[in-house]
Formats: structure tokens, sequence, C-alpha cells
């Protein structure tokens, strides 16, 4: 038995009757809980602290 990849026609139907993929509601579902850019910009702020030399 092989698998087939799937086609990008059938990302075209389920975009075309509005499903959304466990993918985009798991990512629907964190940004609701902790926002993207919240996130990102407390990582930025974590490493650029590592990053500075040690005066």
């Amino acid at each position: 038995m092989t698998l087939k990849q799937q086609s990008l026609s059938s990302q075209v139907v389920i975009e075309k009757y509005g499903c959304k993929s466990r993918r985009e509601q798991f990512l629907d579902e964190m940004e609701q809980v902790a926002p993207w850019s919240a996130l990102q910009a407390l990582v930025l702020r974590i490493t650029r602290r590592r990053q500075q030399p040690a005066a």
C-alpha cells in the first residue's frame, strides 16, 4: 500500500467550503491563549538581553 501526497487541489476545496484544518484550529486557539505579537515581543526581549556583552 502506498501513500499519496495530497495535492493543492484538496486545499482549494477546503478553502472553498470554509472548513478549517486541525492546524488552523490549533493556531487559532493558541492565538487566543497567547497572542503571537506578545509572545514574539517577549522572546525578542529575552534574546536581546542575552546577546548584550557583559560589562
